[in-house]
């Protein structure tokens, strides 16, 4: 009777250690989810752009872009590259100070870095459609201004960099992680205020910039239509597509000021903006034709590497296959040309 007891008293204490014991809802999981979409989506832009310069810079079948531009994709590369300084680590990890504050500069420099690189792209177009449309007469820009459209953004983001370099510095327990491990930043307000500010700034400008865009263009449609000016079509929907995350990130940009807690959320329609514009410039058509020329070239390689690897094999092992070859060249096969399955045709539907 005492060993019964017992037993029901140890199985009492198991029930009530279970009932009581925390279990793992799907709210856990969320922030967890949510950083990995994150990381996901900014390595994904950053592969993209990536890609994407060194075909500009490598490919001979791709026409070659303003220096504007090709700014414009560095600042994407190194926005990608601040912000994923976490991948890898989990939720929970302490970077050391030294990473965290790195993360933190960079995370409040690089927004106006890539804003004022769209300013200056947007510029770019601007000018290119009125010296061809507008003013067809007026002389093209000097290369001064040029030179100032590519150097004009480094200044507010090196105006950033210092600050937080020196806030961090002068403070270091102001570095922090957030909690959903996506990056590092700072408990002090004025340097995300300040950042956010000049973000909206140069939104604002884009925004401004693409309505005269869109006015000329729909003053010179008919043109546009044109065969002459048919590869500006492009352009224009690809404008259009882009002017959706300027004004997101101007919206952003207010929030940020007014709010200084924000959720994962907003991160992750923060790491939308890089993916827009990769998709929105990665997707020209010079661009493409690139990459499928690339991949014409190395599937023929493949099939001649794999063509010439039959038949080698199948001339060393002629004497164990007598039999079998026989029976073949009965029916009037042929054995010797296995690359026949993949006809001229085949190279050139690809």
């Amino acid at each position: 009777m005492l060993f019964l007891r017992l037993l029901a008293d140890i199985s009492t204490l198991h029930d009530d250690s279970a009932n009581t014991s925390p279990k793992p809802s799907s709210q856990d999981f969320q922030p967890a989810a949510l950083t990995d979409l994150f990381f996901a989506l900014q390595l994904t832009s950053l592969g993209g752009f990536l890609i994407i310069l060194l075909t500009v810079l490598l490919s001979d079948r791709v026409t070659k872009r303003h220096p504007i531009w090709v700014n414009f994709i560095l600042s994407w590369i190194i926005s990608c590259i601040s912000y994923s300084f976490m991948v890898g680590h989990s939720i929970d990890w302490e970077p050391p100070r030294e990473l965290c504050l790195t993360q933190a500069i960079l995370v409040y420099t690089v927004p106006s870095l890539t804003a004022g690189a769209t300013f200056a792209l947007l510029v770019h177009v601007l000018i290119f459609f009125r010296v061809t449309f507008t003013f067809p007469e007026a002389t093209r820009p000097r290369a001064i201004w040029y030179i100032l459209l590519i150097f004009v953004p480094y200044v507010p983001a090196l105006g950033m960099l210092f600050l937080s370099l020196g806030i961090g510095i002068s403070d270091p327990g102001t570095v922090k992680i957030l909690e959903n491990g996506m990056y590092c930043n700072m408990r002090n307000e004025f340097p995300g205020k300040l950042s956010a500010i000049i973000v909206t700034v140069w939104m604002i400008a884009c925004v401004i910039l693409e309505v005269l865009i869109f006015k000329d263009l729909r003053r010179n449609w008919q043109a546009v239509r044109d065969e002459v000016f048919a590869h500006m079509k492009g352009t224009t929907i690809r404008i259009f597509v882009f002017s959706v995350s300027t004004i997101i990130a101007a919206c952003l940009g207010v929030i940020f000021f007014f709010e200084d807690n924000h959720g994962p959320a907003l991160n992750i329609i923060i790491a939308l903006i890089p993916l827009n514009a990769m998709l929105v410039f990665g997707s020209q058509g010079d661009i493409i034709r690139s990459w499928i020329s690339a991949f014409r070239r190395i599937g023929r390689l493949f099939c001649r590497r794999n063509s010439d690897d039959l038949s080698s094999s199948s001339g060393e092992g002629i004497i164990g296959m007598t039999s079998w070859s026989s029976q073949n060249n009965s029916t009037g096969s042929n054995l010797n040309t296995p690359h026949t399955a993949y006809p001229p045709s085949f190279y050139n539907a690809m």
